[in-house]
């Protein structure tokens, strides 16, 4: 058996000579019978494997001690899960083609190896500068005595090469700026210095805690969220008017332009719709603000697009799951999930910085 074979080289070596041949190790390190121990791998179960013992403690190289599975299963398992595929599902797949069997929490146990990697991932040191933060969440059931669903944070930054990154995520029992807050707080503590511009859904009281924590930095609402907000609270037969209007606000090529047009669209709808009017007036200086960045960039950064590609690829990986039975097992999921986004990233900058890298540059030196 190739295991065996193996294991009986790394025990010669181990000891200095091989079996049958004369012993020169001064330390009298013999020989001293087997042991036999379970081992799932990739060719199947290996229900007696022997492993010779010595006098003084040997573990083989090709094991991980304590362990009943080779390396390599466990990182077939842990890919699995990570890709979206249920405990019951993964069961099914390895005893199909390894003839190992595993139950729900055989396969949490393994995949518990992610947890030390979850921690280093939200605990590692940022850049000082990103030319865009695009923040954001979404919810999920988790268990805390009893399932509710919890916010999931998200913040993606767009660093000075054009490189997309995930920050981090967080979970909290509720959405609020207050948590936003302690997360910005936690974001300086781990190096982030100046952005130059947060991209954000509008949450109420977020533009005040951007403010608190990075002054300088200037802030967009997402337009789509906005036009979406507007569709709701205008009749079906006005609908195609208004928006058609509205687009005049943000398709211009100045901020000066997107005033002129805004009072425009305010004298004609005020009347039939004083609250969207009202509304928009309230939040108006976070509209154009992409309006101030060079233009190939523009398209990128006036809503919030980005990040909610991430959040549906991290729902994907969620879904499956009913509940989460707690915060780590959905830590677990969603740093699989934002891994095998963020290396689609690391190859490809985002489209357009890089033809105005100087001009960002020069912008966030002013900061």
């Amino acid at each position: 058996m190739v295991y065996e074979l193996l294991i009986k080289t790394d025990f010669d070596e181990f000891l200095g000579y091989e079996k049958y041949k004369s012993n020169n190790n001064s330390k009298k390190n013999y020989r001293n019978g087997i042991r036999r121990r379970k081992l799932n791998t990739v060719d199947g179960c290996i229900p007696d494997l022997v492993i010779p013992r010595a006098r003084e403690k040997f573990y083989p190289a090709l094991l991980e001690k304590y362990k009943r599975n080779e390396p390599l299963l466990n990182e077939l398992i842990t890919s699995l899960y990570g890709n979206n595929v249920s405990t019951r599902s993964i069961d099914a797949i390895i005893e199909k083609l390894f003839d190992c069997k595993y139950t729900a929490s055989s396969i949490s146990n393994i995949t518990n190896t992610v947890i030390e990697e979850v921690k280093a991932f939200k605990e590692r040191e940022l850049e000082k500068d990103y030319y865009v933060i695009y923040i954001d969440s979404l919810f999920t059931n988790i268990r805390r005595n009893t399932v509710a669903k919890e916010a999931v944070y998200l913040v993606l930054g767009v660093n000075t090469e054009g490189y997309r990154d995930i920050l981090g995520f967080y979970i909290y029992p509720q959405e609020s700026a207050s948590v936003w807050d302690d997360i910005f707080k936690d974001l300086k503590s781990r190096g982030l210095e100046r952005v130059l511009l947060f991209v954000t859904d509008g949450l109420t009281g977020i533009e005040d805690v951007i403010k608190n924590n990075f002054p300088k930095a200037k802030i967009q609402r997402c337009l789509l969220h906005i036009t979406r907000n507007i569709n709701k609270k205008c009749r079906v037969k006005d609908r195609e008017e208004l928006m058609k209007d509205f687009k005049k606000v943000y398709k211009v090529s100045s901020k000066e332009e997107s005033k002129t047009n805004f009072e425009i669209f305010k004298q004609k709808w005020n009347k039939i719709y004083p609250d969207i009017c009202k509304n928009l007036d309230a939040t108006y200086e976070y509209i154009p603000t992409f309006l101030e960045f060079p233009e190939p960039i523009r398209i990128q950064i006036y809503t919030t697009n980005w990040i909610e590609r991430a959040n549906k690829e991290i729902r994907k990986y969620l879904r499956p799951k009913n509940s989460l039975p707690n915060i780590e097992s959905a830590e677990k999921i969603i740093y699989l999930a934002v891994l095998k986004y963020t290396n689609n990233w690391s190859t490809r900058k985002l489209r357009g910085f890089s033809l105005c890298k100087e001009e960002l540059d020069k912008m966030i030196e002013n900061i």
